[in-house]
């Protein structure tokens, strides 16, 4: 008698059971869509993940539209104007590179670059130009490592035709770091300006 009691139960609990369980199924269904529904974004946002948790959206974190990028570029500081306390004589000649007429163009990037724009003109700085200088640079005046210490700048003006290695102690006047301005007072091309290739000297003085 019980057993056929307990048959009967088990026929009648079975279908319940698997009604509760399809139920269960579909509202399962019906709160994930609604999750879903809720998380769906425009076309532009729907590049950016998205995640459920706890039933919730969670957005990955996005910067402000008016956060500006990080640049990784370094500044260059604001060139520094040579004064007359940093110049051995009134003024002193450097040497900016080689040109070469044939190509147009400097054989090697060139020790200075123009303190303003310019529009298309002679490769050459001219007088009243202002340079600052994109490398170190010796100071030579002719004489002065060999004259007496009045007259160490009387031939400031006579280009240092004859400076090579053995003759530097006879030039060399002092020095000027990278990324300092100086004024162009004059400029030699030697041995010429068709020469292959030009060397190009400038004689430069405190910043105007």
């Amino acid at each position: 008698m019980n057993e056929k009691i307990r048959k009967e139960s088990g026929a009648v609990l079975n279908p319940i059971i698997w009604a509760l369980a399809a139920v269960i199924i579909m509202v399962a269904a019906g709160y994930t869509y609604t999750i879903v529904t809720r998380c769906q974004t425009s076309t532009f946002q729907a590049v950016k993940l998205m995640s459920l948790s706890m039933g919730s959206c969670q957005a990955a974190a996005i910067p402000p539209a008016d956060t500006k990028p990080t640049s990784t570029q370094s500044v260059v500081p604001e060139p520094a104007k040579v004064t007359r306390e940093q110049m051995p004589c009134r003024w002193a000649w450097i040497f900016l590179g080689k040109y070469s007429p044939s190509k147009g163009e400097y054989l090697f990037p060139p020790a200075f670059r123009f303190a303003a724009p310019r529009g298309p003109a002679s490769p050459f700085p001219k007088i009243g130009d202002s340079l600052v200088l994109t490398a170190d640079k010796t100071l030579l005046v002719t004489g002065y490592g060999t004259s007496a210490q009045d007259n160490q700048c009387d031939r400031i003006l006579a280009p240092p035709w004859g400076y090579q290695p053995p003759t530097a102690r006879q030039y060399e006047a002092g020095k000027l770091n990278s990324n300092t301005e100086v004024a162009v007072n004059a400029v030699t091309l030697m041995p010429n300006a068709t020469a292959e290739p030009t060397y190009v000297w400038a004689l430069v003085g405190p910043a105007q």
